[in-house]
């Protein structure tokens, strides 16, 4: 997509410059973004965001203009955007400062690995307003919140906001500064032809049904490891208390937790041993921080799943651990 938006301004440069009011623009772009947390898995929400942007515009007579941008990040939050938006001036001669009102729609797609949708679809509303430097040259400058569309969330509410500074050069004149153009020339006269017989239009198709999306599954490593042949839950951190939290808030989160053994002992033992273990976790979840137990699944695997090896001591204290398994329905 954003190859063809600047294959699209590039084949923009070539058209004459002396288009009449409706006229198409391009532009660039500069976002501070202020990402709301709630777009984030528990424990990972980033930092704001500075996104570069270009954009392609149509404008109607000085009141009314659209316009398609793709939104790159400079930060450390990877993100990719594009956006569909309407302005509307307040007024029709653009002479100093205009102020306007904007409004449209978003796709925002951020890294998988920190957020809980990696793809989401956003309605836009702003207000800023616009100053010509030249005849031809635009400043503007907005703030724009951005809300989630979807109807079903995990993370709750969603409201991003965005301080833009764009610069636009148009392919017309617009404004008082313009030079009054020359009278057009009469056009020839043109033999009528008779109008065509109108015809009986075909219906539409009927609309595809929606997809149903498959349920989505996140695993979330906790910080709970256990000493040698022990089931005492240690010092868990913060992550137990933001899960707890994230199952409070959301009633169709689930969980479960794996609890595992290194390779020290019999396999039969091991099993109890990792399902006493991930038996106490809950326990400190329910108790401890008030998460509900009906939505929360013990299954132990004894020592069936290293995740380093058991033949050094340091590998095997990595193994003696529990796993949190968060999933959810993801919105249609």
């Amino acid at each position: 997509m954003r190859t063809l938006l600047l294959a699209a301004i590039a084949a923009l440069m070539t058209i004459n410059s002396a288009i009449a009011e409706d006229h198409f623009y391009v532009g660039s772009s500069l976002t501070y973004q202020y990402w709301d947390e709630a777009r984030f898995l528990p424990g990972l929400a980033d930092d704001n965001s500075s996104l570069l942007g270009g954009a392609i515009g149509y404008e109607f007579g000085n009141i009314y203009a659209v316009e398609l941008a793709a939104l790159s990040n400079l930060s450390d939050t990877d993100s990719t955007g594009l956006e569909l938006v309407l302005y509307n001036f307040f007024n029709d001669n653009r002479e100093g400062i205009t102020p306007y009102l904007v409004s449209g729609i978003s796709r925002v797609d951020l890294d998988d690995s920190v957020a809980i949708l990696d793809e989401t679809y956003n309605g836009i509303v702003g207000i800023g307003f616009s100053n010509y430097l030249s005849e031809f040259m635009e400043f503007k400058a907005d703030i724009r919140l951005q809300g989630l569309l979807n109807d079903h969330y995990p993370g709750g509410k969603v409201l991003d906001a965005g301080l833009r500074a764009s610069l636009n050069y148009h392919f017309g004149s617009v404004g008082s500064s313009t030079a009054a153009a020359p009278a057009p020339a009469q056009p020839a006269p043109v033999e009528r032809m008779p109008a065509p017989e109108p015809q009986r239009a075909a219906p539409p198709p009927a609309p595809a049904p929606a997809m149903q999306m498959p349920a989505r599954t996140i695993t979330v490593e906790l910080e709970v490891l256990f000493e040698y042949n022990s089931a005492e839950v240690a010092e868990a951190g913060s992550e137990m208390a933001q899960m707890a939290a994230a199952l409070n808030s959301q009633s169709d989160l689930t969980l479960t937790l794996e609890g595992h053994t290194d390779s020290d002992g019999g396999e039969a033992y091991n099993l109890l041993l990792s399902q006493r273990r991930v038996d106490a976790v809950k326990a400190e979840l329910v108790e401890a921080y008030g998460a509900p137990a009906d939505r929360i699944q013990a299954v132990g695997y004894g020592e069936t799943r290293p995740i380093a090896d058991n033949a050094t001591a340091e590998g095997r204290a990595q193994n003696r651990r529990v796993v949190g398994v968060i999933s959810f329905e993801a919105a249609q």
